[in-house]
């Protein structure tokens, strides 16, 4: 009984169930550990959520027009915003500007258009894709 067709099925499904998505975050072009975000599939786009650093914040994007609402939290509040179906399938990050405490920080924020990483992992898996598989931490 050949199970990898049910496998696939299984994983695609658990691909859209689970629609929380970790997103890449970075400070001048290094990855930004502390910054957290991560996007939810919702009817019309994805929901993205960046879980700002201690203090009050504004939320600028310098080089394209997103509506960013910050919702004030203890100690960390978070900045939302919905992003497009057409915007999302773009290669090209958000640059965001954080403005408080008398710093501006720069961040980037990578969408990811195709499935996240584990699903493709556990495709390449289900589908019997050869016996090693490396997986790679290096940011692009």
């Amino acid at each position: 009984m050949n199970l990898r067709p049910l496998a696939i099925a299984i994983v695609l499904g658990l691909s859209v169930a689970c629609a929380h998505r970790p997103l890449d975050t970075s400070i001048s072009g290094h990855h930004a550990e502390n910054l957290r975000a991560e996007a939810q599939k919702i009817e019309g786009g994805w929901r993205v959520t960046l879980q700002l650093p201690i203090g009050e914040w504004q939320v600028k994007t310098p080089n394209e027009e997103q509506r960013i609402q910050v919702i004030p939290g203890t100690p960390y509040s978070i900045a939302q915003w919905t992003v497009a179906p057409e915007r999302w399938a773009k290669e090209r990050p958000l640059d965001l500007l954080l403005e408080g405490s008398g710093m501006q920080i720069p961040i980037s924020i990578k969408y990811q258009p195709g499935p996240p990483h584990w699903v493709q992992v556990a495709l390449i898996v289900a589908a019997g894709g050869g016996n090693r598989i490396t997986i790679s931490d290096k940011k692009n």
